[in-house]
Parts: C-alpha cells; sequence; structure tokens
C-alpha cells in the first residue's frame, strides 16, 4: 500500500509540474499495480491518469479513464472488509468522492472537446447526486464541480452571474478546508485556481469589475508561486496582460506577457505560449511597433497550424483580434499564413 501511495504522489507532482508524459507513465505503472493487487486506490489512479491524457488532448482515452474509475469505485465491495465500521464508512466517503471526480471530470470532456453544455450540466448534476451523500463542505470535488459548472456558464454560456455565483461558491468550499488544513496544498491550488477563473469571469463582465478581477487574480499568482505550479503562474500573469491590455497600459501589458512568454517556453508549454504570442503582438501593434509583433505573429501562426490550440483559447483569441482587429489585418499582409490563420476566428 506505502508503494502504491507514494507513485500515486509522485504521479500528482509531475502534474504540477505540467510533465503530463510522464505523469501518464507513473500512472499506468501504479493502475497495472493496483489492479493486480485489488486495491482500492484504482479508482484514484484511473481519475489521475484521465486528467493527464487531457492535459495531453487525448479526449477519448481520458472519458475511458474516467468510466473506469466510476466503475472501479463501485465495484470496490467493503462490506467483508475486517476493520472497525467508523473506517469502513470514511473508505466508502473517499471511493464516492472518486466517483463524484470522475463525473466531473466527464463534464470536462463535454466543455472542452464535445462543447456540449447540456451534457456537461448532466455530468454535474450526477457529481452533485453523489456529493450530497459523502457530505457538503468535506471533499475538495465539492469545489471542483463548483468550478466546472462555472466554467460551463461561463466559457460556453456566457452566463456570467451564474458562473460567478459557481465560482463563489467553490471559493467557500476551499476556504473552509483551508481553515483544517491550511497547508494542504491540494486545497490551496484549486483556490488559486478557482480565483483565476473567477477573476478572468470577472474582466469578461465588464471593466467597472477590473478591481475585483485584479484581486482574484493576484491571489490566485501568490499561491501559484509558493505551490511551484508553473502553468498556474504563466495563466495568471497572461491574465494580468490581459487587464492591462484593456487599461491601455502596453507597457505593462508587455512586462507580462514577456514574464508569461519567459517562463512557458522555459517550461515547454507550448499551449500556452501559442495565445501569448497573440497577445504580445497585439500589444506590440497597439504600440505601433510592427516590426517587433511580426515574429510573435509568426509564433502564434505556427502553433495553431501544429494544433497547440484549444476552444478555449480561441474563444480568446476572437476577443483580442477583436478587440484590435485592424491592426492585425495590417501586419497580417507580411507574415506568411497569418491571413487564413486569421479565418479561423
Amino acid at each position: 500500500m506505502t508503494e502504491l501511495t507514494d507513485l500515486l504522489q509522485e504521479a500528482k507532482g509531475l502534474e504540477v509540474q505540467s510533465k503530463y508524459a510522464d505523469a501518464e507513465v507513473k500512472y499506468s505503472t501504479l493502475i497495472d499495480l493496483a489492479q493486480k493487487t485489488n486495491d482500492d486506490i484504482l479508482p484514484a489512479a484511473l481519475n489521475g491518469r484521465g486528467i493527464t491524457r487531457r492535459m495531453l488532448r487525448k479526449y477519448a482515452d481520458a472519458y475511458v479513464d474516467y468510466l473506469a474509475g466510476v466503475a472501479a469505485a463501485e465495484n470496490i465491495d467493503l462490506t467483508g472488509v475486517d476493520s472497525p465500521v467508523s473506517m469502513r464508512s470514511a473508505r466508502k466517503r473517499q471511493l464516492n468522492s472518486e466517483i463524484a471526480l470522475a463525473y466531473v471530470n466527464m463534464a470536462d470532456i463535454h466543455r472542452v472537446y464535445h462543447n456540449n453544455a447540456t451534457m456537461a450540466h448532466n455530468a454535474l448534476n450526477k457529481a452533485e447526486d453523489v456529493i450530497a451523500l459523502i457530505g457538503y463542505n468535506s471533499f475538495l470535488v465539492e469545489a471542483k464541480a463548483y468550478d466546472q459548472r462555472g466554467m460551463v456558464y461561463d466559457y460556453m454560456q456566457k452566463g456570467f452571474h451564474n458562473a460567478i455565483d459557481s465560482y463563489l461558491q467553490a471559493k467557500n468550499v476551499c476556504e473552509k478546508l483551508l481553515i483544517d488544513e491550511p497547508e494542504n496544498k491540494d486545497y490551496r491550488n484549486r483556490l488559486a485556481q478557482v480565483q483565476l477563473h473567477l477573476g478572468y469571469c470577472y474582466f469578461e463582465k465588464g471593466t467597472e469589475n477590473l478591481p475585483k478581477a485584479y484581486a482574484e487574480v493576484v491571489g490566485a499568482l501568490d499561491s501559484f508561486k509558493t505551490l511551484g505550479d508553473v502553468a498556474g503562474v504563466v495563466n495568471a500573469v497572461s491574465n494580468l496582460g490581459r487587464f492591462s491590455h484593456v487599461e491601455q497600459d502596453f507597457n505593462a501589458t508587455l512586462n507580462y506577457y514577456h514574464q508569461a512568454w519567459n517562463l512557458a517556453s522555459e517550461a515547454n508549454i507550448g499551449r500556452a505560449v501559442t495565445p501569448i504570442a497573440l497577445e504580445m503582438a497585439g500589444a506590440y501593434l497597439s504600440l505601433g511597433r510592427v516590426e517587433e509583433a511580426k515574429p510573435y505573429l509568426e509564433r502564434f501562426v505556427n502553433g495553431v497550424q501544429n494544433a497547440e490550440v484549444t476552444e478555449s483559447d480561441r474563444t480568446t483569441m476572437k476577443q483580442i483580434f477583436d478587440g484590435v482587429a485592424s491592426k492585425y489585418d495590417a501586419a497580417a499582409l507580411q507574415v506568411e499564413g497569418f491571413s487564413e490563420v486569421r479565418k479561423l476566428f
């Protein structure tokens, strides 16, 4: 059991470092061992591998892992386990939390890959049914469910009021969990993710909400730095760049984007570099510095042509294009392939 627990923690550690391919291998090793020993760590391992596969854009494989995680958790029989009733009850609640998490993760696939808000909400309804069985404010999966619901309302349906309500519920759960375990990195990371999403939602709702947007994203950035979550830092700094761009503080914008660019490049996070390249180009074009924008436009074109862009990225990029369309269109004539890529947005 100790070996399997250690493997699980190692795999999670690789995830935090955005080393998803390595994490997938580690999770696969763990799954093989758990299946051979019939260990009840199997649902957590399947959920974990599903998440890494999702980040590697193996969406169909991820979904299969989530379904397998539900089946594995439901098939574990604790009635014959020789342990106190309280321990069996705790283990059952943990297994149910993995079932709920699998449904939350399925909702994520429906949102990102299938682009189906109805199926995403249905999966989240199933997750919340299971959460009601294990108790509120007791497992992190509850915060993840509210967070995912917020993203469906936010990114897919532009229902900012409902999205903010969901994000605030998620934030409240995280803060309650952290009261008892202030050093818990999983709780801290989820709170940071929620703040990142909440901050951007405030930003999308209107410029009058920028102070709230900055407060949430800066809070997320501080946590990501403390946790050593490079991808989180990149996302937070990129958002600050977007906020300052709207305020037309282009020097601050470039400073934020250069930070994000350097971090993403060093960590080889191509999916982050591509949208940042477009945003940096937009800042340079807003300052009339066309020649300095060109290399980033070229990197952006290369990224899109190599499928480094998610549907979420496309939404963000369309907003960027719409904001400085005339400047992009003028520059497009000077960058090979840009005109064709521009039509995608």
